[in-house]
């Protein structure tokens, strides 16, 4: 008898009698990485025969050239012809000294006007906050337009709204990741009321954790979706935060790699599994699923084995505890394979042996006569399921219900989250509905537009009458486009009478301005954010004004700032503002000056530069216009520094107030730690010490 035979035998005889004393051998360990190369020192780098191309207006860090404002002018109308967007982003990109403050202003206020009225696309979120920015970097008294600077607010907090009512809709919707890519465009929004604000990080946490497993429950619904596909939403979670229940879905991937090393290779390729491979793997389906199913797939890992010629390794690996019924079904089946005929029962042996095949396996024709190998074929085989098909199908089942069940949990708590948003939203539209409807009769029509509407309630939260809320939604329609009387001739709105009298005089058709028996009603009890804001503004910059010159003064106390901020707003007894409310007025105004201040140190340094290279310039030269605009860029450099300073010392001021809020300014918590870390800001050590005020126990 061959030795071909003789191996055929002793397998069948260890398949029958197969022991239960199994002990599987440690995982190998992996090998070492090879040695990294020595990395070689690069070539040095030539330097370019033809010089860059300067910006227009830049000549260096110095002061531009004679012809760089026409070359400017010209790019800026090219720019302006696509979008005001476009336009902007030029003019962001020009130099401080090229441009005078004037002259940035009266271009903002083009743009402005162009992103807000001619444009035929509407200017998204990211595009009017970043024309607010740069308003915000060429400071106070520029000589934005009054109108243009309420419908830039009012644009703003529309598209906030816009934005916040589109999430809402989607997680009514149940569509969970479409409302978080939403929530993403809402970062640290301006304008929503500051209850809103502070509801809104418990929604955010929630519609982030829901996704994943929404991710997860639509991968599933796809039957042939592999491990990795329905697994990978969930790995950017930390192990902690995957329930129990989801998390035993990971013991599909041990059944994906029993499914690879059954896997007959290719004749001539490597066969990448040792039987130290495949015991450890048996010893993890055996810990994680059931000894039941490890016995079964050992039983067919050992004929997979035994069909690609592994005879010895099939034996080792049927010490192990096996299923002694399957294996006996095994076997049976093995034994029709050799033989070319019978019928084959178990599904994973039929797998292994394809209908299709035509040329018999090697242990076939090391005992059959040729007259029968000649007869050999494939053995019929029944319908049925593999053992490791069963065992997916049965983990897919149960991952897919504990996903749901998760989905559906963590769907009630998302809800949960914006019904509290829903309602801060109806607080805080109830006392305004009476002004809106008044200024919708007074004008005869519904708003048009959401911007319109926001643009109505921007006036009445500033103290404006309904007649000076139409007045304000009129502008475009009764000014003339080419001038800008109005904001020549209204600097600030007082009564309508008078209101009336000066857009009469300004080119206005004063039909708009019929009598009406509402036209002097205003808003009462005003806790607009952005007013609240601007309450703060002026008290911090009146105290950090009076530092900065030097005064004697104690510092603010928080009653006095509370009670000149109610003094301002006109709010007292039950419209009072909650501690909630001033802190969110308070940490507005901190992040505004922040920002403030990185603008006024970037803009100082790059005068100082300028100013640097004008004087090496001027050594020994006569140039009357040269020394005038360095004169202008001295004077506008010690500004600089001085509002500087007093950013600084009212920064410095709202931490020390914060701080005295206790637990009630935790939603400043996030913002101080991030200034806490920070050791270039002058107010790190104060935001280091309210901080812990803030969140000590």
């Amino acid at each position: 008898m061959s030795r071909k035979l003789l191996g055929v035998v002793a397998f069948a005889a260890v398949l029958v009698l197969a022991s239960h004393a199994w002990a599987p051998p440690p995982r190998p360990r992996p090998a070492p990485p090879p040695p990294r190369p020595t990395p070689k020192p690069a070539p040095p780098v030539r330097p370019p025969v033809t010089p860059p191309r300067p910006n227009p207006g830049k000549t260096g860090s110095g002061f531009p050239t004679s012809g760089a404002k026409p070359a400017f002018n010209k790019a800026f109308e090219a720019a302006r012809a696509k979008s005001a967007a476009d336009a902007a982003a030029l003019l962001r990109s020009q130099s401080v000294v090229f441009i005078t403050n004037a002259e940035r202003a009266a271009l903002l206020n083009m743009i402005a006007l162009q992103m807000l009225r001619q444009q035929k696309q509407a200017a998204t979120l990211a595009e009017l906050r970043r024309l607010r920015l740069d308003w915000a970097a060429v400071g106070p008294g520029a000589g934005l337009d009054p109108i243009i600077a309420m419908e830039l607010e009012a644009a703003e907090s529309a598209a906030e709204r816009l934005l916040l009512a589109e999430v809402l809709r989607l997680i009514r919707d149940s569509q969970f990741i479409d409302a978080n890519a939403k929530l993403s465009l809402l970062d640290s929004p301006r304008y929503l009321p500051a209850a809103v604000v502070h509801a809104l990080p418990e929604l955010r946490a929630e519609v982030t954790r829901i996704v994943p497993f929404v991710k997860m429950q639509i991968a599933l619904k796809d039957e042939n979706v592999s491990f990795v596909d329905a697994w990978r939403p969930i790995t950017t979670l930390a192990p902690a935060k995957i329930p129990p229940a989801v998390a035993v879905g990971n013991r599909w991937s041990a059944l994906e790699v029993a499914r690879l090393m059954l896997v007959i290779p290719p004749p001539g390729t490597t066969d990448p599994y040792t039987v130290d491979d495949i015991e450890s793997l048996l010893k993890i389906v055996k810990t994680s699923i059931s000894a039941e199913l490890a016995g079964k797939l050992r039983v067919e890992l050992s004929a997979s084995l035994y069909l690609r010629g592994r005879t010895e390794d099939a034996t080792k690996l049927l010490e192990g505890e096996v299923d002694p019924v399957h294996a006996a079904a095994v076997l049976a089946d093995l034994t029709a394979v050799v033989l070319g005929r019978g019928e084959l029962t178990v599904p994973q042996i039929a797998k292994l042996v394809p209908a299709e095949q035509t040329s018999p396996p090697p242990q076939a024709v090391a005992i059959l006569p040729p007259d029968q190998l000649a007869k050999w074929k494939p053995p019929a085989r029944k319908p049925g399921e593999t053992t490791i098909d069963a065992a997916i199908a049965d983990i897919r089942k149960q991952l897919k219900s504990a996903v749901e069940t998760e989905v559906s949990a963590s769907a009630t708590k998302v809800n949960t989250a914006a019904d509290r948003i829903r309602s801060a939203l109806a607080t805080e539209a109830g006392p305004q509905k009476a002004f809106l409807e008044k200024v919708e009769a007074m004008l005869g029509r519904p708003f048009a537009s959401p911007v319109e509407r926001q643009l109505a309630l921007v006036a009445g939260t500033r103290g404006r009458t309904v007649a000076e809320a139409v007045g304000a939604l009129s502008t475009e329609a009764h000014r003339p486009a080419a001038t800008a009387k109005l904001a020549l001739v209204v600097p600030a709105f007082t009564n309508p009478a008078e209101f009336a009298l000066k857009v009469e005089l300004s080119g206005r058709a004063p039909g708009a301005f019929a009598p009406h028996p509402d036209a002097s009603f205003k808003l009462t009890g005003v806790r607009a954010r952005a007013r609240i804001r601007d309450a703060f503004s002026a008290i911090l910059d009146v105290h950090a004004a009076r530092l900065n010159a030097g005064q004697e003064i104690p510092p603010l106390e928080r009653a006095a700032l509370e009670a000149d901020v109610a003094k301002r707003l006109g709010l007292s007894g039950p419209d009072a503002l909650t501690p909630s409310e001033y802190v969110q007025g308070l940490l507005d105004v901190c992040r505004d000056w922040a920002d403030d201040h990185a603008r006024l140190v970037s803009t100082w340094r790059e005068l100082d530069e300028a100013i640097k290279d004008a004087r090496i310039k001027l050594m020994g030269v006569n140039n009357p216009e040269l020394q005038r605009m360095l004169t202008v860029a001295e004077v506008r450099r010690t500004g600089l520094g001085l509002e500087r300073q007093k950013r600084e010392k009212g920064i410095s001021a709202g931490c020390q107030l914060l701080g005295a809020y206790g637990k009630a300014g935790m939603p400043a918590a996030e913002w101080l730690q991030a200034q806490s870390l920070e050791p270039v800001k002058p107010w790190r050590a104060v935001a280091v010490l309210n901080l812990a005020r803030i969140t000590e126990e």
